[in-house]
Formats: C-alpha cells, structure tokens, sequence
C-alpha cells in the first residue's frame, strides 16, 4: 500500500485516495469522460482548438511527474484526454486540409464537375409511400456518396478530399460501389433544417465525414471514368465485396425458399438475428416504439448473449476448458458481427464480449465499468462524432442502467422489505438487516419473498434500470415516453430470446443441411408472429406513449443527478472502502446516506415533472403563437391556442415528399402535441393540403386514433375537385380514415375557442364563378386585442373587394399567395396595415426580383425560405414575432 493510502494508520479521503481508486477500479473511465467532454465543448462552441492542443500537451507533461501522477492521475489524464477529444471532433467535423471539398461548395449552389470513387452502395429512391406522388414534382431519385480526389477549376483538375452527398434526379442502374466517376451539378453546402423538431440532416452528415452536396439533374451527369469496371468487375475480393457476400450468406441461411415468413416476420427476424432492419416497415416499427420495446429491434448485449449461451452450453457438452470456450466465443461473436449492419450497439455488446473473453484468456480481472469505458473510448477514438448518435447512446446508458442503477433499485427495495418486516428497535441493532434475514431467512413469508424476487421482482428491476436511464435520451431525440415500458419488456424478452436463439440456432443448422433447419424456422416463425400480436397489443394500451417537447439540458442532468444519488444512497453491493492493508472490503455498516436520498427524491421529481410538464407550460403561456413552417412555396400553419387547443390553417408543400410525416409531425412533436382539434383549408390547391394524409397517419401511428379532428373546408372546394383531381384524392383518403370534413356555412361570420376569436371574412357566398386561388377561405384570428390575417392564395380581384369594404386590419399578415406581387398587392398591405409580414416561400428574399422588398419597407418582414419557420406570438403586453427555435 502506498503513502497515498495510509496516512498514520488512517485511511486517507483526500484527492490522492480518490486518484487510487479510480485508477485501480476504472483508470479508462477518466478517458472516456474527458474525451466526450472535448466532443462536446467542439461541438457547443467555436473556440479554437489550439487552445486545447495546450490543455493537452501541459496535462500529458505534468502527467509524466510521479509525485502529481499519484495524487492527480485522475484529473491529468481527464484533461488530456479532453483535449484530445476537443481537437480530434473539430478535425472529424470541420475537416484538416486546404482542399477540402467544403471549400469549393456555395449557396445556393455552384456548377462543378467532381470526379471520386463511390464510397457505398448506390440506393433508388422511390415515392410510392407519398399520397400525391402523381400529382408532385419530380420522379425516382438515385443517391450515394462520393469520395472525392479532384475537381475541375479554372486551369484544369485540382485535387480535393472529403465525401459528398450526390443526387441524381432519375435512376441510374449501372452504378456499385468502388466504381471511379464523374459526377456534374450544382455544389452547395449542407443546410441545416429549416423547422424545429426536423431531423438535422446537415448535421448528421457531417458527423458521418460528409462535407457539402451535389444534386444532378439527369443520369447523363453521372459518368462512369472506366466503363470496363462493370458490376463490379475485377473487385470480387475487396473487403467491402467480401463484407457483403458474408451478410448475402447469412440471409440466405435464414430465409431459404422454404421459410414461410410474412413480410412483418422476415423483416423482423432479419432485423434481431441479423441486424438488418431495411425490411421492418413503418407500421411495425411505430407499434415497437409505443410499446416501449423499441430496443429489441436493435442487436446488442441481450441478443449476443444468446449466441453466447449457445457456445457455453457446447462448450460444457464437450467438456472445453474455460479459455478455449473464450477462445471460441471471440471467433463466433467476429464472424457473427461482421455479419451484421455493424451498429454501435452491436459493436458495443462484441467489444465488450470480447474484452472479458480476453480477460478469461489472459486470466486477468476485469471491471464492468473498466470495459465499458475502454469500448465507448475506443469508438469515440475511431470517430468522435458517435458521441451524438442516439443509438450509442442507448446502448451505453442501458448498459449503464443495467450495471449500476438496477443494484441500487434492489437496494431500495431490501430495505423497504426491511422497514416493513422488522420493528425499528431491531432495525436500530441490525442496520444492514443482515442477521435479521438469516435468522428468519425459513419463515413461509421470506421464503415466499425469495421466490418473488427471484421470477418477479428482480427481472422487473433489471427492466426498470434499463427504462429509467435510458428515458431522457428517448425524450431528447423522439420527444415521446412509454410509461409502460419497464413492464411491457419483461415478456417481450422472453420472445426476444426465443426467437433470437432460434434464429441463430436456424443459421448454423442451414449452412450444415437447409433441410435440418426446417422445424427450427418454423417454429421460430410462430414465436416471431407472438411477439407481434403482443408490441401491437401493448401498444395499443392507455397512456402507452405519452408526447412531450425536448426536455431542457438543465431537466435532463438534474434528472441523471438524482439517479447519481440514488446509486450512490441505496447501491449497497458496489459500496466498498479501503482497508488498512490497501485491500477493497465491504463495509459491516452502510454509512448513512439520508441527505442523498432525499436529494435524489427532490431531484428526480423535479425533472420528471419539469419534462411531463413544460409542454404544458409552454402551451398555456398566456399568448396565442401561430407557427408558419419552412414547406418551400406551399403553405402550413400550425395555431397554439392559450387553452391547449391546436388548430392547422393549411398543409400542403410543394417539396417532393410527405411534408406531413417529415415536417408538420415531427415539429408537433418537438411542440409535445400530439393532436390536432381542427384543420382549416383555405382552397384547393395541392400545395395547401397534400401533407394531410401523412399527418394524420404519423399522429394515429404514435396516438390516439382521433389524433386528428374535423377538416373544415368552404363550399368551393368540393367545386374545384372534380373526380380524378387530387382534392378529390384528398376527399376520398380522408373518407377512408374517417376523418370527417365539414362545410363552412356563409352566415357563421364569426366564433370563438376560448378566449380566441375567428373571423370569416372571404369568400362570398355568390363565389362560385371566382378562380381556385380566389376561393380561398381567409381568416382574421384575435387574441388579447392582437390580430393575424391568413389569406390563401387571394389575388387581384379579392383583395380590390376587401380593400373596398374596408375593416381588416391585423397586426401580422401572412402574405397572400406565398408572397407574390400583383397589382393589387401594395394597396392592400397599407389596407391591413401589419407591423409584421410574413411569407412562406421556397425561394430567398435576397434572390426576389419583384417588388416586394420596396412595398413591404419599413415593416418586419420574414421569409420562411430565409428565416425557416417562423413564429408570431400574440399577447396582451404586444407582439413578437422570429426564427422558431
């Protein structure tokens, strides 16, 4: 024992005493938390990495002194470490050379030839899942990624690097990866998105080393620089090929032309045996994640460990040693993973296994927390970016839960049972309840106590550990809940194991004999279409999936801060201490540790309400916010009401996908909405309304199933929709979801929803021979004494009328027909006379070449395009209006 330990003969608790410990429980633990303190300082911050060179670089020096590295081990290598992290993320992310592709790409994009090599798979993106496709701009889509070398300049070819994003507006068939091309577009920087609660795709790519985009019109702007090299021709043993016939192999050994799988089952199995979830569909995955078993689609250490029962369970039939099992378990769990997707929670779970398989083999100890730390450093040492990726995330904290948070729940409950049990007098004798569970460890209710624990209790608690870590990441990143998730796993596991094992025992079987394997996938078959009845069932129970907005920073770490004190209160297995002799014991009392759980309690209560809460909040403010969404030159408009109420006035886009699944939903759930009380469309123009279906499905999927209320519609609108034209379309599918649609009568002038008062003020009731646009339904919505005006797609001949009859005035305008400039257009802004105008717009204002900018001067004006979605607030104390952020 060294003098850092000991001191007199008392145990030391002073820094050097904490830097042993650390150093011989976990010395990776300070590692990987500096190195994810550096990503994320990179990422949050636009300090200069020299700065952290310095950090590291004093921290390694120090670091080499004896004296400092006994007593400060701990902080020296966390700040090194942080260093390292800091400069290795701005690196990864904003990229190290001179001629970076980034460098050369330019909004709104710049025409450029780029030759590379293609860096994956090229994907045909079709559109046959969007209601409108027919009806919508643009076709069949081809995209992959290129790994640049040069790009054409002035004087010639000059060299580059980085990967790009390319797109290609039809379909190229000729294409594999590896293959040399050159690829001609427009170059523009990745963009972030434009509406909150989208997906960050700019980012995303980003962190996956992608540095700008290429979109190319025609499949002719692709080209092959060596047309010998087709379908791969000459390239059969690169390691990508070889990856690829390995994963071929193994599905092939799951799904011969016997199996009798549905699509639901196949893509299913695939996705827990294989890892592949390409084929799980949209319907089948919304029930997984409402039920809360979300995280059984995803290989990881629960699906591993059955490959590595399998190989125990020979290992003893054979009689193995203990280290040529490891040895066997190491070989199976690498061809196993190569086969897979190679995600972070499987690359996790087989690093993990790995490592305490080489324990066994090099018959050295290893730590649970050592080891998770020494695969989370090295993936964050591959590619600092994975810091951000929701599935590392997950598979780390549920580990984490499992490992530690499920001890201290059992905890909790050993010594709730002993409060219950025992009177306080022989509590007060026995703190640890130790003596008083041996004593009475044969009564017939102890004994019934260990049977419930074992079968019941403890499963639950292994479940809950996982959910409670694991929920603030789940709010984070999909803004949902399942309350019932703890509950809802325990069975699931049971047919996640079955089927899991089936499926590997299947595997095997079928490389030996595909006619042995049969009864195997048969019944693995029936167990798979079990586990489906159940996620739909499960999820189909009250409150399964609860919305709520993205909790704040300060919600989540004072949410993880109070699950710290409860590990550290009630966790009494992991509670040792130092002996005199510098050996870890445990301790005959648990020290007190009242105050933590009190703080614990406090802490946790106050984030969970905080987070089920602040949609509520922010809902009920006082103020009538009205959002108008980035949907390109389409129009969609989402009204929050001072009530709670949530009322939509259009939702159409001219984009070319489902802007109801992409854009309205997820910003509704960045919102914690999870319903819709009416929709109001304005006329019948696509671009008002085709994001409808998508909407009311995506809200059904993850909600109730009147998750949508009624669609009010003018009379005009059934006349604009003759049979076979999309407001027909529309019609009919909203029909066939039985959602009703209701006809404005000309007499309902105005009504109010709570202290919100509409205004019917066009059209007339004598409209019928108006044009579509002119049909359009305009509201004035006024709250507090403050108004805003929505006007459609009215043109000339409607704003000259309500110019004459005079009365509508508001203090916002959203500019009729996304912005357009008619004749009409500067008499009827002065006539409403808005301190505030907004438009909804694919184009930038910076690039509008009509007279708007000079009509609307002196006036705040906001283009989505510009902006992205932009929020009014409305309120007794004034209005506001910005970027919604």
């Amino acid at each position: 024992m060294t003098r850092d330990t000991v001191n007199h003969g008392r145990v030391s608790t002073g820094a050097g005493h904490v830097n042993t410990i650390v150093l011989r429980q976990a010395p990776l633990l300070p590692v990987v938390v500096g190195l994810m303190a550096g990503v994320l300082l990179d990422a949050r911050t636009a300090v200069s990495p020299a700065i952290a060179v310095v950090v590291a670089t004093v921290a390694a020096a120090v670091l080499a002194i004896d004296g400092c590295r006994r007593r400060l081990g701990t902080a020296l290598i966390f700040l090194a470490s942080f260093g390292a992290g800091w400069v290795l993320h701005h690196r990864a992310v904003n990229g190290s050379s001179d001629a970076d592709i980034a460098r050369y790409a330019a909004d709104p994009g710049v025409i450029a030839r780029v030759r590379g090599r293609v860096a994956d798979e090229p994907r045909l993106l079709e559109r046959s899942d969007f209601e409108f496709a027919e009806w919508s701009y643009g076709g069949e889509r081809t995209v992959f990624e290129l790994e640049c070398s040069s790009i054409q300049g002035v004087n010639g070819w000059l060299p580059v690097s980085g990967r790009i994003h390319v797109s290609v507006h039809e379909a190229v068939l000729d294409l594999q990866r590896d293959d040399e091309v050159e690829a001609f577009g427009r170059l523009s920087p990745l963009r972030p998105p434009g509406n909150p609660g989208a997906r960050d795709w700019a980012l995303h790519s980003r962190r996956r080393g992608i540095r700008a985009s290429i979109a190319c019109d025609f499949a002719l702007n692709v080209r092959q620089l060596d047309p010998s090299l087709q379908a791969g021709a000459g390239r059969s043993w690169t390691v990508a090929a070889w990856w690829s016939r390995w994963q071929q192999v193994l599905r092939e050994a799951l799904f011969d032309e016997g199996s009798t799988y549905d699509p639901d089952e196949a893509g299913l199995l695939q996705a827990m045996v294989l890892g592949q979830r390409a084929g799980v569909g949209r319907e089948l995955t919304a029930a997984f994640v409402k039920s809360g078993c979300m995280h059984f689609m995803a290989v990881s250490g629960a699906h591993l460990s059955a490959l590595v029962l399998l190989v125990v369970v020979v290992g003893r039939l054979g009689i193995w040693p203990h280290r040529v099992t490891a040895a066997v378990i190491i070989a199976f769990v690498g061809f196993y993973t190569l086969g897979t997707d190679l995600r972070y929670s499987i690359l996790r779970a087989a690093v993990m296994t790995v490592a305490l398989c080489l324990c066994v083999l090099l018959r050295r100890r290893g730590t649970m927390l050592n080891t998770l730390s020494g695969a989370a450093a090295l993936f964050i040492l591959c590619w600092p970016p994975v810091v951000f990726d929701v599935s590392f995330q997950l598979s780390f904290a549920a580990t984490c839960g499992i490992g530690y948070l499920t001890p201290a729940l059992a905890g909790l409950e050993r010594e709730g049972w002993i409060r219950f049990r025992y009177p306080a007098r022989l509590r007060r004798r026995d703190p640890t309840g130790r003596v008083l569970d041996r004593l009475h460890r044969f009564t017939p209710l102890n004994r019934a106590r260990r049977h419930v624990l074992r079968w019941g209790v403890r499963p639950l608690l292994v479940s809950l550990g996982a959910w409670l870590v694991t929920a603030p990441i789940i709010a984070w990143h999909f803004h949902r809940i399942q309350p019932w998730g703890a509950l809802t796993s325990l069975p699931a596991i049971l047919l996640v194991g079955a089927i899991v094992t089936g499926g590997f025992l299947a595997v095997l079987v079928s490389l030996i004999s595909p006619t042995l394997a049969w009864p195997v996938k048969a019944l693995v078959s029936q167990v798979d279409g079990l586990l489906i009845a159940f996620v739909e069932w499960a999820g189909d129970l009250p409150g399964a999936s609860i919305a709520v907005g993205q909790p704040s920073v300060t919600l989540v770490l004072l949410y993880y801060l109070s699950l710290g004190a409860l590990v550290r209160a009630f966790r009494t297995s992991g509670a040792l201490t130092w002996d005199r002799r510098g050996a870890l014991v445990e301790p005959d009392h648990r020290p007190s540790c009242g105050w933590l759980r009190g703080a614990a309690a406090l802490a946790g209560c106050t984030a969970v309400w905080g987070v089920l809460a602040e949609p509520v909040l922010l809902r009920g403010t006082g103020a009538l916010h009205v959002t108008v969404l980035s949907v390109g030159r389409g129009l969609a408009t989402v009204l929050e009401l001072p009530d709670g109420t949530t009322v939509l006035y259009d939702a159409g886009s001219d984009l070319p996908f489902d802007a109801g699944a992409r854009i309205l939903a997820p910003f509704l759930r960045w919102r914690g909405i999870d319903r819709i009380d009416r929709v109001y469309v304005s006329h019948a123009n696509l671009d008002h309304y085709n994001a409808l279906p998508g909407l009311i499905d995506e809200l059904r999927r993850y909600g109730p199933p009147d998750a949508v209320g009624p669609i009010v519609t003018t009379p005009y609108f059934a006349l604009h929709s003759p049979a076979g034209s999309p407001g027909a379309h529309l019609l009919d599918r909203l029909a066939a979801r039985g959602v009703p649609v209701i006809m404005m009568r000309a007499d309902q002038r105005s009504w109010r929803i709570g202290d919100v008062r509409f205004e019917y003020i066009w059209p007339p009731p004598d409209g019928a021979s108006l044009h579509v646009n002119d049909t359009s339904l305009v509201l004035r919505v006024t709250y507090a004494g403050r108004s805003v005006l929505l006007t459609g797609d009215i043109e000339d001949e409607p704003q000259l009328a309500l110019i004459e009859r005079g009365g509508i005035g508001a203090d916002v305008l959203v500019l009729p027909h996304h912005g357009s400039v008619r004749n009409s257009s500067e008499a009827f802004i002065w006539a409403v006379d808005p301190t505030i105008c907004v438009s909804s717009h694919g184009r930038s204002g910076n690039l509008d070449r009509t007279a708007l900018p000079l009509i609307l001067s002196g006036r705040q004006w906001l283009n989505t395009a510009d902006a992205g979605a932009v929020r009014v607030t409305l309120a007794a104390k004034g209005v506001f209006a910005g970027p919604a952020r």
